[in-house]
């Protein structure tokens, strides 16, 4: 059996790969509307 602090890292190492994730997409999102907003010329 893990025990807590097994787990606990297993918990906050999830956490930060899922945080990532969501960071890189909004990042890439934010990209993508600039590169548009200024295709499109405003």
């Amino acid at each position: 059996m893990t025990d807590g602090s097994e787990l606990a890292r297993h918990v906050l190492t999830d956490l930060l790969i899922k945080g990532a994730i969501v960071l890189a997409a909004v990042l890439a999102f934010v990209l993508g509307a600039v590169l548009l907003w200024r295709k499109l010329g405003r």
